[in-house]
């Protein structure tokens, strides 16, 4: 199951070289300096409202930077689904420390490859952050199915 492509946040985020904007960042510097405070804020992060705030913040400037109102939009949506009680038990599964530990280290790898303005970069480590994400909610609704996440699991 993939739902992520063609709607990688890295495609909104970071045009391909072949579109009008071929090497530039919609994200400004302001932009990545916050994401560089937010990246430290997820990985220092010491309890799991801390890390779930510091995680919201981070995804939320992403779509912010993107200047997309659609894609904004699509993202409040899925953040006020976040805040159901059935996603918050979801979350405490990704949120324990060797999950925070891993989509901490996705974020900083993510936040690199926007300040190094390498869009290849950013939407791979972007489709694979997301993709961990989408496993472990499948994992949640269908557990007979599944195993743990793989970089989760390895790191147990």
């Amino acid at each position: 199951m993939v739902l992520l492509r063609p709607w990688s946040p890295a495609a909104v985020v970071l045009p391909r070289p072949r579109s009008p904007a071929a090497g530039r960042l919609r994200a400004s510097r302001c932009d990545i300096e916050r994401l560089r405070i937010l990246v430290e804020e997820t990985r220092a992060a010491r309890d799991s409202e801390a890390y779930r705030q510091a995680d919201a913040d981070f995804h939320r400037a992403i779509a912010e930077a993107a200047r997309n109102a659609l894609f904004l939009a699509l993202f409040d949506a899925l953040q006020a689904l976040r805040q159901d009680e059935t996603w918050e038990r979801l979350g405490e599964n990704g949120r324990c420390y060797k999950g925070q530990a891993v989509y901490a280290k996705d974020h900083r790898e993510i936040f690199q490859a926007i300040a190094a303005r390498d869009s290849e970069r950013a939407q791979q480590a972007m489709y694979r952050h997301l993709s961990d994400v989408q496993r472990l909610l499948a994992e949640y609704v269908f557990p007979e199915a599944s195993d743990r996440p793989a970089r989760i699991a390895a790191s147990a």
